[in-house]
């Protein structure tokens, strides 16, 4: 049985999505790196007229990671958020 190549990142995109978001922050760089250095940069999957590059998808889910930790714990956002902290 030989799998498409499509197959194989989309698999490896979503085990790496779900460990970012899961691991604790200073290991989650590793599924991070591990998929942006694997997946071909050309990478892309179309659903009708949308595209999305892979890479683009895997820094999404760093930027979420990033959001939510910080909401968390009560702090704005992002870097010039004006969001005031309840903490």
């Amino acid at each position: 049985m030989v799998l498409h190549p499509l197959v194989v990142v989309v698999v490896v995109m979503l085990i790496a999505v779900v460990l970012i978001l899961t691991l604790l922050r200073n290991k989650a760089i590793v599924p991070f790196l591990l998929a942006f250095f694997s997946i071909p940069p050309g990478q892309v999957v179309l659903l009708g007229r949308l595209h999305f590059t892979m890479l683009g998808v895997l820094i999404l889910a760093g930027l979420a990671r990033v959001t939510f930790y910080r909401r968390g714990q009560g702090k704005a956002g992002l870097p010039g958020d004006s969001t005031p902290s309840t903490g």
